[in-house]
This record gives structure tokens, sequence and C-alpha cells, in this order.
């Protein structure tokens, strides 16, 4: 086994947020010597449960060293509590990326913030999947927003708002769980009283939603300066599986349940974050 390598793809799961829970199974994989296999994991968000499966496939590039894998791509399904299913696979390179937690965020509708350098330069874009637009293999279309184009700026939009915040750090944390996709909840004045709202960014028009704690719509902010601007490098298309049988599949049966029980390790609870702010 390549340890550098399994380092590597430990490393790049533990980032993820999937911990260690799956670096026995990928230790296994790794030792059997596979050019591409998958790890299945499963979260749940309150009632909803996600089911992750993890796919690793060799490099190709000549310059890649020999026997050594990436994690490419992750393929989600979202199980709602009403039992309703969502896919999507997330393509992984370099400069995109995601969390366990983001992957989820956005299947549930909402958009992440993401900074690549470009040409030696930060740039900032929202991501947003696109259910509306699907690529040849069933996927939504993966939508960025250019900070430099579309000039949305999130902590003017938070100031519509008039929300009291106790210091800057505060506030500061509300745009971080804003950016990573998170609902955040909020205190506002409604008829004399405090009530609770949600708070959640809309890139496609620039600026914030407002929800009651049933979630309808109460108010939005917007900037008058927005545009949809398509990016093909986002658009990648999962390999379509062929028929012949892989060398995972050519294993024993008594080896093929060992890994099966390796590679579920069982779900794991995970508690989003919903932010109050006063």
């Amino acid at each position: 086994m390549n340890q550098k390598n399994y380092q590597y793809l430990s490393d790049s799961m533990e980032k993820m947020g999937f911990g260690n829970v799956l670096n026995n199974a990928l230790k296994t994989k790794l030792e059997l010597g596979f050019d591409e296999f998958e790890l299945k994991a499963k979260t749940r968000f309150g009632g909803d449960v996600v089911q992750y499966d993890l796919k690793f496939e060799k490099g190709k590039s000549p310059d890649v060293e020999e026997h050594y894998l990436f994690l490419n791509r992750v393929k989600t399904t979202l199980t709602k509590e009403n039992g309703e299913a969502i896919t999507q696979e997330f393509p992984l390179f370099k400069q995109n990326d995601y969390t366990k937690e983001q992957m989820y965020n956005m299947l549930e509708k909402r958009p992440i913030y993401k900074i690549f350098r470009k040409d030696g330069e930060k740039v900032g874009r929202w991501v947003k999947l696109d259910f509306n637009n699907k690529d040849e293999n069933g996927n939504a279309i993966i939508r960025p927003y250019y900070d430099n184009v579309t000039n949305f700026s999130l902590e003017r939009e938070i100031g519509k708002l008039n929300l009291y915040f106790a210091n800057r750090q505060e506030k500061e944390d509300m745009m971080r769980d804003l950016q990573n996709g998170d609902l955040v909840q909020v205190s506002i004045r409604q008829k004399g009283k405090n009530e609770s709202a949600y708070v959640s960014v809309a890139p496609q028009i620039g600026g914030l939603i407002l929800f009651n704690s049933e979630m309808k719509e109460i108010k939005r902010t917007n900037s008058s300066n927005v545009e949809l601007v398509p990016d093909d490098a986002l658009k990648v298309s999962s390999p379509t599986p062929n028929n012949s049988e892989t060398k995972e599949q050519q294993l024993p049966e008594a080896t093929k349940q060992l890994m099966a029980k390796a590679n579920n390790p069982g779900i794991k609870e995970s508690q989003q974050t919903k932010r109050k702010i006063s």
C-alpha cells in the first residue's frame, strides 16, 4: 500500500467532514490494489438522511505515480423525512471541493460560497444547483454567481435586515454560516413582538430571503445588478458504467461481505447550525 496516498485520501475525507470512520475501509481497498472503488457513509440532518457514495479513481495524468488514487466524485442521495429522494453527483477537482454539510445544503436548494484563484488573484463566487436544467446523466447543473459580475455583497444585504448584533464576531459568524449554505435563525420584530425567522442567501436575485417559522417567504433584499453566469467548466458528466465486471466484483463472496461491512459504518447524526441572532 502506498502510505503517502493513504494519508492524502484520509486527509481529504476528514476535510470533507467524514472524520476517520472510513479509514479502515480505505486501507483495505488500497491494500487490495484496486484502481477504482467506492466507500459509503450516511449522515442524518434532523429528520433527513443523506447517503454519500465516495468514488475513488486512479489518476490518469502521466506525471501521477502508479496506482495513486484520487477522490474524484461523491454521489449524494438525500432522503427527506417524507420519503422524497434527491440524488446529485458532485465532481471534485482542484479548487472545487465540498464538505458533506455543504452538499446537503445544496440539495436543500441553498447556495454555498467558494473562493478560488484565477491568474494569481482571489475570485469569489456563490454556487447553486439548478434543478430546472440537468445534464445527460440527470445531475442538476451547478450555477456560479461571481462577485465581480453580480455586485452582490453579503454584508451589505445583511445590513438591510436591521438585525441587532451584540458584537462584530456575531455578525461574522452569521456570514460564515450563510456562506456554508446554512439556514440561519434570527429574531425579528413583527407587529410589536419578537418572532423567529430564518435567513437564506439567494444569489440569483443578489440578495437574501427571510422566511417565517413555517418557512414561508416574508421579505427579500436584492441588488439591482445581478447576472447569471453559466460556467461550462462546472458541467462535469459522470462516466456511464459498463457491463464488464470490476476487480472488486470478481472477489470471493466472503471477502465481499467483509468489505461491505467496512464500507457501511452506520448513520452518523449531524447537527446543522441554526444560529440565533437577537
